[in-house]
C-alpha cells in the first residue's frame, strides 16, 4: 500500500496528522507508534530556512511545532497523549540537531488541546496549541510562520516541503538528527480515500511521497510549508540593518508598539496616538539598537515623563499628532543609536518638471521609511526585524482631491505607488530624506 498523508486543515494552516497507510495496515492499532512521524528520503537543511519551526520535547517524546506568535505553538494533539505535565515540557528554538545546546530552551505555561480531539473519528480534530513562559526572541533563526489564507494549494500534484528531525529510517529510533526536509505532493481527499480504503474527515487532506520520501516518528505536529517562503515585509519593503536607522527606536506601550526618532540623549520624538492606549509611565518601555522585535540584544529605557502636544486633535483628527518622551536616564550613543538631524527646509517638497501633473513632477528625492510594523493590511507585526520602503511625495491639494478629505497645516502626504507603505507599528517613526 502507497503511503499517503493526511493533514489537518484549521484556520488554514497545514498540520501534520499521520501516515495513514501505516495506519490502515496496523488496523488502527498502536496508534502513536504509527503516526508520530520522520523524515525519510529527505535532505539536511539549516533552521533559518524554516525559521517557524520547533522542537517540542514531552517527557522523552519528540514532536514539531509551528510559531503563532510571540508566545503560542501550534502542534498535534496526539503529542499529549503520554503526559501532560508541563514540567516535562521544553520547546526549543533555532535546533539543527536534536538535543541540540545551542538551540534556546522554553518552558511550557500552558496547553489547549482541541475540544473534539478524537471524538467523532480516530484523531479528528488532531491539533493543540502550546502557551509558552517567556516569549520568543524573533531573528532570522526564530519567526511567526505566514498562515496560508487560500484554497489554491489544492491541486493534483501541488508541491509541499514537510521538516523535521525525526526518523530518517523506519525503525531506526530517534538519534542525534538533523533537521531535514522532503518533498511531498497533494492528493485529492477522493483519490486518497480510495487508494487507502478509508474515510477522511472535512478537516484532513493528503500529501504523498512517491514511495520514496515520507515523514514518520518524532516530526508530528510540524506542519507543512507551501511555496518555500514566509512573507515578510513593511508593505512591500525590504529588511534593513538597524545602523542604517540608527535614530530609530521601539515604543512599547502596555502592549502595543510605535516607533520613535531620538531627539537627543534625553528626549524622543513620537506620535501622539501611541498614547491612546496607556498613559502610565510604569507600563512603557524604550528598546534601541533593536533589529528585531523583543531583541534581547537592545537597550531598555524606562520613561520619566510625556508631553504631548496640547492641540492634539483639537483642530481636525490627528491635527498635531505628535508627543515628545523623557528618558530616566541619558543614551550612550554608538554606531546603533544616534540622534536624528532634524530638516530646516522644505526644498524636498520642490516639483523639478511638470508642475501641472504630480506624476510627472520629480522632486528632490524619495524618502525613507522605516518600522518593524504590520508587513501587509490586516496582518502581523514583521518577524523580519527592522523593514524600509521608499515613499514619495504629494502635493497637499492633490492628496486632498485623492483621498476627499481636508488636511491640516501640520500635514503632508507620501505615496507608495499602492504597493509599498508604513502600517500599524510603524507610528510615530518619521521618514528620511537625502540620507
Amino acid at each position: 500500500m502507497t503511503a499517503v498523508h493526511v493533514f489537518l486543515r484549521t484556520n488554514k494552516i497545514e498540520c501534520h496528522l499521520k501516515d495513514l497507510g501505516e495506519v490502515a495496515r496496523n488496523n488502527w492499532t498502536h496508534i502513536l507508534k504509527a503516526v508520530e512521524n520522520r523524515i525519510v528520503g529527505g535532505t539536511a537543511t539549516t533552521p533559518d530556512k524554516y525559521p517557524f519551526l520547533v522542537q517540542f520535547y514531552n517527557r522523552g517524546g519528540l514532536c514539531g511545532g509551528t510559531i503563532l506568535t510571540s508566545k503560542t505553538v501550534m502542534t498535534a494533539a496526539h503529542c499529549f497523549g503520554h503526559n501532560k505535565n508541563l514540567e516535562e515540557m521544553k520547546i526549543f528554538t533555532n535546533s539543527r540537531f536534536t538535543f541540540d545546546f545551542n538551540a534556546r530552551i522554553h518552558g511550557v505555561w500552558s496547553f489547549a488541546v482541541h475540544e473534539d480531539y478524537n471524538v467523532k473519528y480516530v484523531f479528528a480534530n488532531d491539533i493543540a496549541i502550546i502557551m509558552i513562559h517567556d516569549k520568543f526572541m524573533f531573528s532570522p533563526q526564530v519567526q511567526k510562520a505566514t498562515l496560508v489564507d487560500t484554497d489554491v494549494w489544492m491541486k493534483e500534484k501541488e508541491d509541499f516541503i514537510a521538516t523535521g528531525w525525526g526518523e530518517t529510517k523506519y525503525g531506526e529510533g530517534i538519534k542525534n538528527q538533523d533537521l531535514r526536509k522532503v518533498h511531498l505532493h497533494y492528493v485529492s481527499k477522493e483519490k486518497c480515500e480510495a487508494e487507502n480504503n478509508l474515510e477522511l474527515g472535512p478537516e484532513m487532506f493528503c500529501l504523498h511521497g512517491d514511495g520514496e520520501r515520507d515523514t514518520c516518528r518524532g516530526d508530528s505536529g510540524g506542519g507543512v510549508l507551501w511555496k518555500d517562503k514566509l512573507e515578510g515585509k513593511i508593505v512591500g519593503g525590504q529588511p534593513v540593518k538597524i545602523e542604517s536607522f540608527p535614530f530609530a527606536v521601539l515604543f512599547y506601550n502596555d502592549g502595543s508598539i510605535c516607533s520613535g526618532v531620538i531627539l537627543n540623549s534625553l528626549s524622543l520624538l513620537t506620535a501622539a496616538h501611541c498614547f491612546q492606549v496607556n498613559k502610565n509611565k510604569n507600563k512603557m518601555e524604550i528598546a534601541l539598537g533593536s533589529q528585531y522585535i523583543q531583541d534581547f540584544n537592545a537597550e531598555i529605557f524606562e520613561v520619566l515623563d510625556i508631553v504631548i502636544h496640547e492641540d492634539y486633535s483639537k483642530i481636525m483628527h490627528f491635527s498635531s499628532d505628535i508627543a515628545l518622551i523623557f528618558l530616566k536616564e541619558s543614551i550612550r550613543f554608538d554606531e546603533k543609536k544616534q540622534r536624528a538631524v532634524l530638516v530646516d527646509t522644505e526644498d524636498w517638497m520642490k516639483c523639478y518638471g511638470n508642475e501641472n501633473d504630480w506624476r510627472k513632477c520629480h522632486y528632490h528625492r524619495y524618502v525613507k521609511a522605516a518600522g518593524w510594523g504590520w508587513t501587509k493590511y490586516g496582518g502581523s507585526l514583521s518577524g523580519l526585524g527592522l523593514l524600509q520602503t521608499t515613499l514619495r511625495y504629494v502635493p497637499r491639494h492633490e492628496c486632498e482631491k485623492l483621498h476627499s478629505l481636508a488636511l491640516a497645516e501640520d500635514m503632508f502626504c507620501l505615496y507608495g505607488d499602492a504597493t509599498r507603505d508604513t502600517c500599524k507599528g510603524d507610528s510615530g517613526g518619521g521618514v528620511v530624506w537625502n540620507g
